[in-house]
Formats: structure tokens, sequence, C-alpha cells
């Protein structure tokens, strides 16, 4: 939003990156290349990275896309330790107060992020939550940040994106 924008930030880098994807085994190559890239250019170790997922669903299956080298680790939100020497993989709701970095947000596909409403909830609530989540597993990035999203099964969450303010590309 344009408050959010107005904001002067101590850091200046590069635009963040909209990966959009067509198959989910798109996503581990980017996601090394991604990782291996950016934590060199920070001149940081792999525990300056994190990749975040909507749920826990999602994590063991991104565990076994990272690149061994980089020490993946699927961490709960009450196992979260901020000391491990590899790259992270938690929930976007456990990263909520921490910020790293490199982070890479993945599962930004329509059934994913957002998720399914439940019976009992109203759909603008519910879809105004799960933009909140979106904001805040992004706002985690003080450096780099890469968002994978499906170009098949696009979320309404990222409509809005354009290449004015982010880096647009297919993988």
């Amino acid at each position: 939003d344009s408050e959010t924008l107005q904001v002067s930030t101590v850091f200046r880098g590069p635009f963040p990156v909209l990966a959009r994807y067509t198959g989910s085994n798109d996503v581990g190559p980017r996601l090394n290349s991604f990782l291996h890239e950016a934590l060199i250019e920070e001149r940081v170790p792999p525990s300056c990275a994190v990749v975040l997922c909507p749920t826990r669903r999602e994590i063991d299956s991104v565990v076994r896309l990272i690149d061994p080298k980089l020490k993946p680790k699927a961490m709960s939100s009450s196992e979260v330790d901020l000391s491990y020497p590899g790259v992270m993989i938690l929930t976007m709701h456990s990263a909520k107060g921490l910020q790293f970095p490199v982070v890479a947000v993945v599962g930004v596909e329509d059934g994913h992020l957002p998720l399914p409403v439940r019976s009992g909830i109203e759909s603008s609530e519910h879809y105004s939550r799960q933009e909140r989540v979106l904001f805040v597993a992004c706002s985690r990035a003080m450096r780099r940040l890469i968002v994978f999203a499906s170009q098949d099964r696009p979320s309404p969450l990222i409509a809005g994106v354009s290449d004015e303010r982010w880096e647009i590309e297919k993988v």
C-alpha cells in the first residue's frame, strides 16, 4: 500500500523477485540458485536464510528440494533455533517477529495461500487474514526476497504485483 511504500529504509538492494512456476518440479532448481547466489552476494552463511511455507504440510517436501550443502532443517514454531548453522524451513506464522537477510516464500497458489475458507468464517475476513500472513512472510526479508507463485493456479493475493517494484520471472 502507499503508506508502506513511503517508509524510508536503512538498506537498499535489488527488487524482490516473483518467480512464477508452472510445475512444482521447477521450484527446486530456482530456489537453490536463489539461495546460493543471495548468500554469496550478501556474504552471509546459510543460517541467515529461511524458506517460509504457508502450512506445515509443505515443509517436508521443501526440505527435500534444498541442496544438502545448505543443511536445510524443518522447524516448528516451538523449535526455532536461530543458532542453527543451516537454512531453516518454517511456516509463515512461525517467522512472525523474526528477520533474516535472505528469505524465500513458497506455496503462493490458489488453495494453499489463501487457504480455502472454512465454514463459519466470513470470506472477506479470511482473505484479509491470509493477505496479512503473506505480508508478514515477505516482510521478514532484510536484503533478499523471492516469492514462488503458481502460474497455473494463481493466488489472488499477488494479483496486484507489478514489475514497477518487483522483478517478475518465469521459472
